[in-house]
């Protein structure tokens, strides 16, 4: 069976603050024989469930659209399971956290895709809940607005990872980097994977064994898009 992880995009679906919200506009039919209905979209290369390439930290990187196929369709699924639906705002993943994944579920083979679910993606549809401000002073000085709270993955952590030889690292919350610690994002970016951020990762996606899909839209020189993500579950 096949199962969608990611979410929907619509002008009131979450977004990061730093994001514009998608927005949909309905467009005449202006003479097109038998059309029903036809509308317009805007939407930011960070909206919804989406891909980082490396472009988006690294001068020369990888665009979007230059990535092969092997990357990006029925790539071997690695799941770390950081305890979620328990896991705080606080929790951080570490080098420790990945290897003793390993040590009950096997090695992480060359080649696959890493998804880590936090948990944190069961609160999508409730924009506070997910954004998690706990203090409205806090600015963040990368997006000049609060500093939001959520699960987050050390640099360690990710250059373990990278030395794994994954194509991707995905999670379930806005991004690797959170309000405690930072680098995991450009540490997997500088070496030529990708990120995917905002991923529904449910419970019955196994540790090993399933295969993911990752279907950004393909936009020219793009640093990052939204895309649809599939797991094909044996």
């Amino acid at each position: 069976r096949v199962i969608d992880c990611g979410f929907v995009l619509s002008p009131e679906a979450t977004q990061r603050p730093d994001v514009a919200p998608v927005f949909v506009d309905a467009v005449e039919k202006n003479g097109y024989p038998g059309a029903v209905e036809r509308k317009s979209f805007a939407l930011d290369g960070g909206s919804g469930t989406h891909v980082q390439a490396p472009a988006h930290y690294v001068v020369g990187g990888r665009t979007i659209d230059r990535f092969s196929l092997d990357e990006l369709v029925d790539v071997p699924l690695v799941v770390v399971d950081c305890g979620a639906p328990y896991v705080d705002a606080d929790y951080i993943l570490t080098p420790e956290d990945v290897e003793q994944d390993e040590r009950k579920h096997g090695p992480i083979p060359r080649g696959c895709l890493v998804a880590i679910r936090t948990g944190w993606g069961v609160h999508y549809d409730n924009r506070d809940r997910y954004y998690n401000v706990t203090d409205w002073t806090d600015i963040d000085e990368s997006t000049g607005l609060a500093r939001l709270h959520f699960p987050s993955v050390s640099e360690g952590a990710a250059r373990l990872l990278r030395d794994r030889s994954v194509v991707g690292v995905g999670v379930d919350t806005m991004a690797l980097d959170g309000p405690r610690v930072s680098g995991a994002t450009r540490e997997l970016l500088n070496r030529d994977c990708y990120v995917v951020a905002n991923l529904h990762l449910p419970d019955e996606l196994p540790a090993r064994g399933a295969q993911m899909t990752v279907a950004p839209l393909l936009v020219q020189g793009a640093p990052e898009a939204p895309c649809r993500v599939y797991v094909r579950v044996p």
